[in-house]
């Protein structure tokens, strides 16, 4: 699982970076620490308010180095790439953040009904080898990948927390929610400390945390929907304290795992907003693999998540409460409903 496929695929195991930039406030006598942090091939953008934020800062960025050789589809610590290699052989005994991971990515796709698939990594390695070739792969070679991708072929033991993969050949790819994780799992760790507030990004799902009075982090919480030329669609509102994932799927190679093709979508851009990354993640993904009407039925069906779409005839669409997170739209943009 090396980082989203929504930035682009890393191959290798980058070296961990740490950067930190720390100014004091007059208040409270806290710091903000201002922190990147490479993981998985992608960057986590960190900006903290609390007293000694560099060191919050640095203890999480060590927590991350070390969930990210269990969750790296290379390397000798990869619990990925160890249950990977014995898909038809044996059940693999994993850490118990990778269990939950997988655990909760099988619940998303049986909720979906495919549509979001953690076992997809064989259709994409397919895709992946001809995407810039300017070629596509022949029939024969996705139906073979596709006889390889069901997720139903997911074995998990709670007793002790293994994995096994039916079939040989299976592989995981929780690349799609992996972004939606870490950011779940930095803001379960930042919550046991006190702070006054937290801005968190990591591919595309970020997260606002806000405590009474918190100006420095408040100005993050309006993030904005734009066109690929940067002209803006819409601003959020609300954000604080949420898990918000945007995908931009023009962006993104996302398949049919029904067909084993690229999806062909008319969405613009989607944005999934909810109580936790991971479950926020995979909804925008569906919106795309599947349609705007079954990512709203899912969303409907699930507590406390709203969405908004965008299609490319400048149409936007909101789920029940979704005008709740709507702050203002551009005028050549219309709001099909909510209004």
């Amino acid at each position: 699982m090396n980082g989203n496929r929504y930035g682009g695929f890393h191959r290798s195991l980058l070296i961990p970076m740490l950067i930190f930039s720390i100014s004091s406030c007059a208040y409270y006598t806290p710091t903000v620490a201002k922190c990147e942090h490479v993981i998985l091939g992608q960057t986590l953008s960190l900006k903290l308010h609390a007293r000694g934020a560099d060191t919050i800062g640095r203890y999480l960025c060590g927590r991350l180095t070390e969930l990210e050789a269990k969750l790296s589809m290379a390397g000798d610590d990869s619990h990925v790439a160890r249950i990977n290699s014995m898909s038809g052989i044996g059940a693999v005994c994993v850490h118990d953040d990778l269990y939950f991971l997988v655990e909760r990515s099988l619940d998303l796709a049986r909720i979906s009904e495919g549509v979001y698939n953690p076992a997809a990594a064989p259709l994409y390695k397919l895709w992946d080898e001809y995407r810039f070739s300017g070629r596509s792969p022949s029939r024969d070679e996705v139906n073979c990948a596709l006889e390889k991708v069901d997720y139903r072929n997911v074995r998990l033991y709670p007793e002790t927390k293994e994995v096994f993969l039916k079939n040989r050949g299976m592989a995981l790819d929780l690349g799609e929610i992996v972004d939606g994780f870490i950011v779940d799992f930095c803001a379960e760790i930042l919550m046991e400390r006190d702070f006054l507030g937290t801005v968190l990004q990591y591919g595309n799902v970020s997260r606002y945390i806000s405590r009474i009075g918190e100006e420095n982090i408040e100005q993050y919480a309006y993030p904005r929907l734009v066109t690929p030329d940067q002209q803006l669609i819409l601003t959020l509102k609300n954000c604080e304290n949420r898990a918000l994932a945007i995908i931009y799927p023009q962006e993104s190679l996302i398949l049919h795992l029904l067909n084993g093709y690229p999806v062909k979508t008319d969405l613009l851009c989607v944005a999934v907003i909810g109580p936790d990354g991971v479950t926020a993640d995979a909804l925008a993904h569906v919106f795309v693999a599947g349609d705007i009407a079954m990512g709203m039925q899912l969303v409907e069906d699930m507590p406390f998540f709203e969405a908004l779409c965008v299609t490319q005839n400048r149409e936007i669409f909101l789920s029940r409460g979704g005008r709740e997170y709507t702050a203002s739209h551009a005028p050549d943009f219309r709001m099909m409903n909510g209004e």
